[in-house]
């Protein structure tokens, strides 16, 4: 308790030391000045009331009391017009800021008996020219020198020195004071001397035209907003002994900053260069103990962390590098060129703010994502496509930060399969197999077990090391789930009959006869041994093959391509011009290598038995000598000559015969020279349109298969005598109430 008496006591003689000796009495106006008598006898001048004068001589005595001191605010008001002033010897003490205001002041003057102040060429200076005082704002110079007899730039030295556009300032400086050279937005250089140690803040705020600057090495203190509003800056280095944190708003709205290097050991904040919305890349030296750069893009020195991202580096999308961890707060405000950002697996956190401001349209978060700051979009001017897994740590956190904007479709949610298969679609003749292969990018997934199930088994099957086997005809849902984690994929599974044993030879209206594949003879097969030592010599991923007739590529080339992690490309060309072409991926599968036969033809409507479900269309029937599964995804082109013109878009269609329909792929076919290029990885009928095409009726689908012959038979039968009985049991119920009425009479 004596203490804390102690220490009131002390505060309160403090406060009562402060209003005898030092605060002010109430103004006095004498003529058009005011003035006010401090209580340690000390007479400053803290008003003019007179009219707007050019040459302003400020007064030695008022009511017979001598003036020391000008208070900063006298020409706050009226200096708008004034030119010189003159500063009487009894002046002590004044300082730049009492001028700050007057932007046409052109010289600066001081009687000579003044013992603290001089003047030389209208700038004034303390009396050992030791400290720049005051540069007059309308002083008629583009460049200025400073003697290297200053140590010390004043606050507000310089402020709105409007025709300003080059200073040099001396290694004798060591201090750039407040708002220094604030406001001249005419200055376009400034070259500074080893030896400046301090910039305070806002030293050159609102220096719109400065290109030119830099910081040398022995600047060990920045000032928090000290460039800010230099538009035109473009390049910044750091001073390597920098030792204060790089301060808010050093760099706040530097629209045209494009680089920004830092030094080794100081650590940079987004709010250090907010609205920089041009900054495309952060430099670091190798050096540097706490940051690394990858294009621009600055991580910890560890690469963990992504601390920030320059908001106007070019790319609309990017994805964050493989092995961090932590995505810092802010680290992607104001990304005006981003669209989407992609986060991989790894990353654990991610920063309060992290996207403020930004023009993101897609974010895709991570499963291993579970601590999410608030407000991550605040400020964001797009709607926003959120891709994450369902029921995640990331998707339950932005659900709860942005009900009301997912309400209101700002916010959307797609789920991504933490699952992948290698195929999402399969098309298997009858009793044929399929190796589906499950993988994932989730660490923690990888340990699971893959459950298999199949929603229709009558029609295919599914292993628990995922071998499809095709048993009927018909379509069935294949689901691999990762065990107690509800994370799944699908693959549908198309169980066809043989593509051409529904199309005999036949005739058409038109006597054209149709293509069957079962009258010509078998592709020969390639010289295995010339294509393998090809494979095998061959730098280059792809190995090309050229023929003027089709072969049957064999068993042995895919072996070797396999091993050589080669694609494998054969054209068929006539008279120099290719007739198609086929492009088998590096990804083969060794379960389905077998000899291929690569003849293909390619027919009009009217050359097809199912010509009906085409109708009128201009459509192309692609029809392959080889039938089944084919080892690997293949690209096929396919000269279709003038039926369409380049640019067309086509649809794009898979004759299942079970059904004798076509079931529509999700590819887009557009017609480039003269050729169309499809993907497929089973060979069958397959056909290109320009218009859609009509969905089969009921009876063809019946035609087609005799088991649904034999299924629709036995409805009809049973439904035949259902209405027979209900026929039979109605005359009963007659009979009876006629019978009844006859024994009432």
């Amino acid at each position: 308790m004596k203490v804390k008496r102690m220490i009131v006591t002390l505060l309160f003689l403090f406060v009562l030391w402060q209003g005898v000796f030092i605060f002010p009495s109430k103004a006095i106006r004498s003529g058009d000045w005011g003035y006010d008598v401090l209580s340690n006898g000390i007479v400053r001048i803290t008003e003019y009331y007179g009219p707007e004068m050019a040459d302003m001589v400020i007064p030695s005595q008022l009511d017979g009391h001598t003036i020391t001191v000008v208070f900063v605010d006298v020409f706050s008001s009226c200096g708008y017009q004034m030119k010189t002033v003159f500063i009487p010897k009894t002046i002590t003490g004044i300082s730049g800021r009492v001028f700050s205001r007057c932007t046409q002041l052109e010289e600066i003057k001081v009687e000579a008996e003044n013992p603290n102040y001089t003047t030389v060429d209208g700038v004034l200076y303390s009396k050992d020219k030791s400290i720049l005082i005051k540069y007059p704002a309308g002083l008629a110079k583009t460049e200025f020198i400073i003697p290297d007899t200053v140590k010390s730039i004043e606050p507000c030295a310089y402020i709105s020195a409007y025709r300003l556009q080059k200073i040099t300032i001396p290694g004798s400086v060591e201090v750039i004071g407040y708002e220094a050279f604030s406001g001249s937005g005419n200055l376009k250089s400034v070259v500074m001397g080893y030896g400046v140690s301090v910039i305070e803040t806002s030293a050159f705020r609102g220096c719109t035209n400065l290109s030119e600057m830099n910081i040398p090495d022995s600047v060990v203190e920045i000032g928090s907003n000290a460039f800010e509003v230099c538009r035109t800056l473009s390049n910044v280095v750091l001073p390597k002994n920098l030792k204060t944190p790089l301060g808010s708003g050093m760099f706040l709205n530097c629209s045209n900053l494009k680089t920004i290097t830092l030094p080794d050991n100081m650590k940079i904040y987004s709010s250090t260069i907010g609205g920089c919305g041009r900054l495309e890349n952060f430099i670091v030296n190798p050096e540097n103990k706490i940051y690394s750069t990858v294009n621009g893009v600055l991580y910890s020195k560890d690469m963990t962390t992504l601390h920030l991202y320059p908001p106007g580096k070019p790319g609309n999308s990017y994805t964050v590098l493989e092995g961090t961890k932590n995505i810092e707060k802010d680290a992607f405000y104001g990304a005006n060129q981003l669209t989407s950002v992609k986060i991989p697996e790894g990353v654990e956190s991610l920063g309060a703010g992290a996207f403020h401001y930004s023009k993101l349209a897609q974010i895709e978060l991570p499963w291993s994502l579970n601590r999410c700051g608030t407000f991550i979009l605040m400020g964001s001017s797009n709607k926003v496509e959120i891709k994450c897994y369902k029921d995640s740590s990331a998707h339950k956190a932005v659900s709860s930060i942005y009900q009301a904007s997912i309400y209101h479709g700002h916010v959307s949610f797609t789920f991504l399969n933490a699952i992948h298969l290698n195929e999402s679609q399969v098309l298997l003749p009858k009793n044929e197999t399929f190796q589906l292969k499950a993988n994932t990018e989730i660490p923690e997934f990888k340990s699971k077990k893959i459950v298999w199930s199949s929603s229709d088994e009558t029609v295919a099957t599914i292993s628990q090391n995922g071998l499809i086997t095709a048993n009927n005809y018909g379509i069935a849902t294949i689901t691999a789930t990762a065990e107690n984690t509800g994370q799944e994929s699908i693959c549908n599974v198309t169980v066809v009959k043989n593509s051409y044993s529904i199309a005999p030879p036949n005739s058409s209206s038109n006597g054209s006869s149709e293509v069957n594949p079962e009258k010509r003879k078998p592709s020969e097969k390639i010289d295995s041994s010339d294509v393998i030592d090809k494979i095998k010599s061959t730098e280059s991923d792809k190995v090309e093959i050229k023929d003027s007739s089709s072969k049957t590529m064999t068993k042995k080339v895919f072996e070797e391509a396999a091993a050589g992690n080669k694609q494998l490309e054969f054209s068929v060309m006539e008279n120099d011009k290719l007739k198609y072409s086929w492009l088998f991926d590096k990804d083969i599968d060794l379960d389905n290598a077998k000899d291929i036969d690569l003849h293909i033809d390619v027919l009009s409507a009217n050359q097809v038995s199912y010509q009906t479900l085409i109708g009128d269309s201009t459509a192309i029937i692609i029809r392959f000598a080889h039938d089944g599964v084919l080892p690997a995804k293949a690209t096929i082109k396919i000269d279709v000559g003038d039926t369409y013109k380049n640019g067309d878009v086509l649809y794009f269609y898979f004759y299942n015969s079970a059904a004798n329909a076509f079931e529509e792929q999700k590819q887009t076919v557009v017609v480039e020279d003269g050729y169309a290029t499809i993907s497929i990885t089973h060979c069958s009928d397959y056909i290109i349109s320009e218009t859609k095409l009509n969905s089969p009726t009921i009876f063809a689908e019946i035609e087609s298969d005799p088991q649904k012959i034999t299924s629709y038979f036995f409805m009809a039968v049973a439904t035949i005598l259902i209405l027979l009985l209900l026929v039979v049991f109605v005359k009963i119920k007659k009979k009876k109430i006629k019978g009844t009425q006859e024994e009432g009479i």
